[in-house]
């Protein structure tokens, strides 16, 4: 169970976020597209909202999990300084 969690709870990268941003705009434009015509060809709203329920399904499957391929860029931290204590008193 720790080794499933520990593969869901990975971090991605900014230029991970940014392929999966354009990956998921595309999907669901791709989606919204071909939903709408498959509607109008078949004139039936009720295939509009499946196929475009398909491709939102589709689009949460492929952007949701944090694939490898979103973490290749992982940020390099600056170490943390030590600062001193300062005599600083709060009063409530």
């Amino acid at each position: 169970m720790d080794s499933i969690s520990s593969i869901l709870e990975a971090n991605i990268d900014y230029q991970g976020q940014q392929t999966v941003k354009n990956i998921s705009t595309a999907l669901i434009f791709i989606g919204a597209a071909i939903s709408l015509f498959t509607g109008f060809v078949l004139n039936d709203i009720k295939y509009t909202c499946y196929v475009f329920a398909a491709f939102s399904l589709v689009t949460l499957l492929v952007s949701l999990p944090p694939f490898p391929q979103y973490r290749r860029h992982p940020l390099k931290w600056l170490p943390a300084k030590r600062e001193e204590a300062s005599n600083i008193s709060i009063e409530l």
